[in-house]
Formats: structure tokens, sequence, C-alpha cells
């Protein structure tokens, strides 16, 4: 996973862990028809696991084909 990817996926938990703090339900959607999604609570602690210091540093270096950089 690189960083865009881990941006993506943060991004991705944080709208969910917003949705579920509004009250919204998501048991319709295709992603939770086996399973519940996590709480807004579990949902912060997966988001510290995945950001934390020096995973990303670990990932393999390589040129992302959307980055012109």
């Amino acid at each position: 996973m690189n960083r865009r990817e881990l941006a993506t996926v943060l991004h991705s938990l944080r709208e969910t862990q917003r949705q579920i703090l509004q009250g919204e339900d998501l048991s319709g959607s295709l992603h939770f028809s086996e399973d519940t999604p996590l709480t807004a609570v579990e949902i912060d602690v997966l988001c510290e696991g995945l950001n934390c210091d020096g995973l990303v540093d670990e990932w393999p270096k390589h040129r992302d084909p959307v980055d012109n950089g």
C-alpha cells in the first residue's frame, strides 16, 4: 500500500465513522451484508494502527504512475 492508498483508506474509514456518529444506518450497504460495521471507537483504533509511525516508511518505494513528480 502506498501513501495515496493509505490516505484513501483512512478517509473512507473516517467518513464511515462520521456516518456512524450521525446515526446513519449502514446495514443496507453491500459491504455489511454479512458483518456489522465497526464502532466509532473501533475505527479510531484501526486508523491509529494504520497510521502509526514507521509503517509507510517500510513499504516499497515506487513511483506512482499518476504522480508526474
